[in-house]
């Protein structure tokens, strides 16, 4: 019989404020070993706990940053099935689920569990890259609104990136290149690159095709 091994995982609870309290809540989420491998923090905390055992007792490992409870739950069914939530146009609160998963890629980006923060960023990326226009702005405003010049070197932030390459043909068809250049932020910087990377491509092509003939 292959019996897993089981530990307590207790997480300290982001308050609905996200105003870190000074003696947070607790919740306690009894998980796989397994999990554990994938989360260093975690691991090297368990190694510990598992070297100061004694007799028939559990480890108990404790991570005291204050974290949202849903956004716990989803890592861990994450780590247990390859679950993410799905993602479509047609529901109402995509958007939601979209700010959820960042959450979600931010939790693994701060806990390093590389397997969840990779597949959380393609997920994204798959979606956004056949969404309409007007769900992709409004996301990429929303995840660069207020933060600083880093977002853009993260995984989303090249998704983003990546995605205004397929999406600068419409956009051009509909905005002038006042309106793109005015769009401000680092959402509007990234356009700018894009713009300056796609006339370079253009004037590259147009130069590899002229020949000089030899006399």
């Amino acid at each position: 019989m292959n019996i897993k091994r089981w530990v307590w995982l207790e997480v300290a609870v982001l308050p609905a404020s996200k105003k870190p309290r000074v003696n947070p809540a607790i919740n306690r989420h009894y998980i796989p070993h397994e999990i554990i491998d994938h989360i260093p923090s975690y691991k090297s905390q368990l190694k510990a706990e598992l070297a100061s055992l004694q007799g028939d007792d559990e480890p108990v490992l404790r991570d005291n940053t204050p974290r949202d409870p849903q956004t716990v739950s989803k890592a861990i069914r994450f780590l247990t099935s390859g679950h993410l939530t799905p993602l479509d146009a047609s529901v109402g609160d995509c958007q939601r689920t979209l700010d959820s998963l960042v959450d979600l890629y931010d939790f693994a980006d701060d806990l390093s569990i590389e397997s969840l923060r990779y597949q959380t960023a393609f997920h994204i990326f798959k979606f956004l890259r056949v969404t309409n226009l007007a769900i992709f702005l409004a996301f990429a405003r929303r995840y660069y609104n207020g933060s600083g010049d880093d977002l853009q070197h993260t995984s989303i932030g090249f998704a983003i990136k990546m995605c205004l390459n397929g999406f600068l043909p419409r956009l051009q068809q509909i905005m002038t290149n006042d309106q793109i250049s005015s769009e401000g932020g680092i959402l509007g910087k990234q356009l700018m690159v894009v713009l300056l990377e796609g006339r370079d491509k253009k004037v590259s092509t147009s130069g590899s095709g002229t020949e000089v003939q030899g006399e």
